[in-house]
């Protein structure tokens, strides 16, 4: 049989046959189609039938250690990968882009100077490399190499102006050297691109976002941060990934309006994102729109009925807007889902008080207390149902125990609120 090795520019491409070397076989017919292809095969074989050229040998190597590589890569096994991208790089020192999957590996195991070594002998195989040239910027930054981290950012900048990691790292290069003035202007020359990569905007906006905060001197303008996330929407208006991170944007910004039209669109794409509707119910309710928070929590618990801190925050809304029943409901619902948790079983108790129903609130103190016992909150409330009932004697007590437990613990609930209502009780 016939061996076809043939090197593509582009990569790798498929050995057709399989090489017998002296291996007699049947004479079966051909079509003329297969007579044709076999003798053009015969005639590409210059060492004769079954005989490699040194150069198909190495090319034939090259190729078995590359597959052997991939292998390993996709079973998660790098070392071994590793190993054997070396030999193909060893055979065929032309393969770039071996060189770069190797330095990524030294990287990864925090090995930065095999990593440059690695990459200054990429860049002399192939000098135009963008990659490559942004790889020894960040190996060279990560070796607290600056100087040549700079020098190898902005011969990536120079090739290719619209990619966005060489200026990421000049502006880390300018974060470790405590100049946040230069980190501004990496950033400022990345904004004056004309990149349609909106991964482009988006990370120079958060660039923007964390150099303000650390370094609000410089009067980064929340409305430039703005225009980023917009033109980052911009070019793919119906991302949900880009949309949130803009929304959390306008959370953190106080422009809860926008941020809300946001999320309301995300659900539109992804009604199961659940997170998406707990930081649009939470905007609702920073809008004053507590009704609304409400309604789409309470879309949460119907799809995920365990979700016991969202019952309890719909309870505490309820609370807010003045309606105790559905307030005492959720509550309830909430220990149903976990009953393993003592702030629930204390509101009940309180607006079961607040009802006038001290006897109510005693009940859900003693569930609570089996659960909790020498809890200061717990014996302070029982202090509070005891005196509701008119029973002083036992809210004394109450009140001494919670008072013995809250100087234990250094509680900060030992406060004016509190000796209040252990002095009134005192005086019944």
């Amino acid at each position: 049989m016939k061996t076809f090795l043939v090197k593509s520019a582009g990569g790798w491409s498929l050995v057709v046959a399989l090489l017998v070397p002296s291996c007699t076989t049947t004479q079966t017919s051909t079509s003329p189609m297969e007579g044709k292809q076999n003798a053009a095969a015969t005639s590409e074989t210059p060492s004769g039938f079954g005989q490699l050229s040194e150069e198909q040998q190495k090319f034939a190597e090259a190729l078995a250690h590359y597959s052997a590589g991939w292998i390993h890569s996709s079973r998660g096994e790098s070392a071994e990968a590793s190993k054997e991208y070396q030999e193909v790089i060893r055979l065929d020192p032309s393969r770039s882009e071996l060189r770069e999957r190797l330095a990524q590996e030294c990287l990864r195991k925090n090995d930065f100077k095999k990593a440059i070594e690695i990459l200054d002998i990429a860049i002399r195989q192939d000098p135009g490399s963008v990659s490559s040239w942004v790889m020894l910027a960040f190996a060279y930054r990560s070796d607290k190499q600056f100087e040549k981290a700079v020098e190898a950012a902005e011969k990536a900048i120079r090739l290719d102006r619209m990619i966005f990691p060489p200026y990421q790292i000049l502006f880390e290069v300018a974060i470790e050297q405590q100049s946040p003035e230069k980190a501004k202007k990496a950033l400022d020359r990345a904004a004056a691109q004309k990149s349609d990569d909106c991964m482009f905007w988006l990370h120079l906006a958060d660039l923007y976002v964390a150099l303000s905060g650390k370094e609000p001197k410089l009067g980064i303008q929340k409305e430039e941060i703005l225009r980023l996330y917009k033109q980052a929407t911009a070019l793919q208006p119906d991302d949900p990934d880009l949309l949130a991170r803009v929304a959390d944007y306008y959370v953190r910004t106080q422009n809860t309006a926008e941020a809300i039209q946001l999320y309301l669109k995300i659900l539109e794409a992804r009604p199961n994102a659940s997170n998406i509707r707990e930081k649009l119910a939470l905007s609702y309710v920073v809008d004053g729109k507590k009704e609304s928070g409400i309604q789409v929590l309470e879309e949460i618990v119907k799809r995920e009925p365990l979700r016991y801190q969202i019952y309890t925050l719909i309870g505490e809304l309820y609370e807010d807007i003045k309606e105790v029943d559905q307030a005492l409901v959720n509550y309830r619902l909430s220990l149903s889902a976990n009953p393993n948790q003592l702030e629930p079983y204390l509101r009940i108790s309180l607006l079961e008080m607040r009802n006038k129903h001290p006897e109510e609130a005693l009940k859900q103190l003693d569930v609570a207390n089996e659960k909790f016992p020498d809890n200061f909150e717990i014996r302070f409330f029982y202090g509070l149902a005891y005196s509701d009932s008119k029973d002083y004697t036992r809210a004394v007590e109450c009140f001494e125990q919670a008072l013995k437990l809250g100087e234990i613990s250094k509680s900060k609930a030992l406060d004016s609120a509190f000796y209040f209502y252990y002095g009134a009780a005192l005086e019944r």
